[in-house]
């Protein structure tokens, strides 16, 4: 963000509340957009205007580029002035758009009861009312990528409002980006228990130390995690996923059956991508009739999820079934995730199983310059080139899968083509299939399709 705009944003915000700060309500300059509406409303309330909210929150949905975050800010401020059929409406709005949002849901059950709960986070001074405009800045110039500008507003921010929890997070996930894992652990740990983001910081926690590959300390925080109120079933899921990353799926599926025990006949919404995650702890466990199963059951909920798609088509293909649908569904991954080398490589590689060498070709070059490094991809490629009768380009391919991360399988496989080529048959499963092959039950390595989840 140019500083031009940064000051268009934040001069009519500290004005405001400088005004405000002295008894004088004076919000004309706060018009350019949703945010600056929120904080209208906010200053219309800290200074006992409440009959004004209505028509701010009018104004500010009217305006241009109302995301999320807005809708839930303007939809807590109805509940306030005790519009809580507007606030309802607004709620499950953003579920449209963010479906996982469990405040949101939180908030919607409350309200469904009958029950009278203001969710607005009304500011106690003037002093808190900056502080919640340099929090907002701070949060553009990260979604902006301007992690250093937002470092600064967020520490400012903080100073004046040691209790805003959202800088925190801000703070925190900053530096997640960066890879200061250790830093953003620091932040996390600063969220008291009492807060209600206390569980997901934990959880955030569990994932730093997982990149860290501090293993034993993330099962270790996520096994606390569980014994928490609302912390078990995340927990588990997450250390499904842990143990599922890990390879060690057998135990991914003790975690995975145990959340789905917690919940339950009826998966909630949230959770639905259990079923996706569990499935491909069952396929890499060697168990194709519980992996489709659960695969299936994870695109009737979601059916437009583009790795599981992919997953699932790419599945059906490596065995043979179902070209024609998995064919489709594979496309509709691509279409949905075009610069995704490995959901790419996974569409030119139904077509050579399904013998269409010629159609296979363009997606699989696509997917080898996508993901150069990939060892899959690149011996995907050369099995096309081979039945294209391009030998020389398939050996150049074998060999630079060979120099990548091949695991001990794969290597194994790689070493057979390039001292005989490929056998004279019909397509072979290739060493990426994400379902075992159908005379061997062992587990095959990582798949395209999973690495993208």
């Amino acid at each position: 963000m140019q500083n031009g705009a940064i000051s268009d944003f934040m001069m009519p915000l500290l004005s405001g509340w400088l005004d405000a700060a002295q008894g004088k309500y004076d919000t004309e300059a706060l018009s350019r957009n949703a945010m600056h509406y929120y904080h209208k409303a906010l200053i219309a309330n800290y200074m006992g205007r409440q009959q004004l909210i209505d028509g701010i929150l009018t104004e500010a949905l009217a305006s241009q580029g109302v995301q999320a975050l807005d809708m839930e800010r303007i939809a807590d401020a109805y509940t306030h002035i005790g519009k809580y059929d507007q606030a309802l409406k607004y709620y499950k709005k953003i579920l449209e758009i963010l479906p996982e949002s469990q405040s949101t849901r939180d908030k919607i059950a409350v309200l469904e009861t009958g029950e009278e709960r203001d969710f607005f986070e009304a500011v106690e001074g003037a002093e808190q009312g900056v502080a919640r405009a340099l929090y907002d800045m701070a949060r553009v110039l990260y979604q902006d990528f301007s992690d250093e500008s937002a470092l600064i507003f967020g520490h400012l921010a903080l100073h004046l409002d040691p209790s805003l929890i959202g800088a925190r997070v801000l703070l925190a996930s900053i530096a997640s980006r960066d890879e200061r894992y250790g830093e953003a652990i620091a932040q996390y740990r600063l969220i008291s228990p009492d807060s209600p983001h206390y569980v997901d910081a934990r959880l955030q926690i569990a994932s730093l130390l997982e990149a860290e590959e501090r293993y034993d300390e993330a099962l270790a925080e996520l096994q606390d995690i569980s014994l928490l109120e609302k912390g078990e079933t995340p927990a588990l899921i997450q250390m499904g996923d842990l143990e599922r990353r890990r390879e060690n799926f057998e135990a991914a599926l003790g975690h995975y059956n145990e959340a789905m025990e917690k919940l339950g006949g009826s998966i909630p919404r949230q959770y639905e991508s259990l079923y996706y995650s569990r499935g491909m702890a069952y396929e890499r466990a060697g168990d194709w009739d519980k992996a489709e199963a659960d695969l299936t059951a994870a695109l009737e909920r979601m059916p437009d999820d583009p790795y599981i798609l992919n997953y699932l088509g790419y599945a059906w293909a490596d065995r043979g079934m179902h070209l024609t649908k998995a064919l489709s569904m594979i496309k509709r991954a691509v279409e949905a995730k075009p610069a995704d080398g490995y959901i790419t490589d996974s569409l030119g590689w139904v077509y050579y199983r399904m013998g269409e060498y010629e159609k296979a070709l363009p997606y699989l070059e696509k997917a080898a310059l996508l993901e150069p490094m990939d060892a899959v991809v690149n011996d995907h490629l050369g099995d096309v080139y081979w039945k294209l009768g391009r030998k020389i380009e398939a050996r150049f391919q074998w060999i630079r899968a060979k120099s990548g991360k091949a695991d001990d399988t794969l290597s194994a496989q790689l070493e057979q083509k390039l001292a005989h080529g490929l056998p004279q048959m019909a397509a072979q499963p290739g060493p990426q299939a994400v379902v075992e092959n159908t005379n061997d039950a062992t587990p095959l390595p990582q798949t395209s399709a999973e690495k993208t989840f």
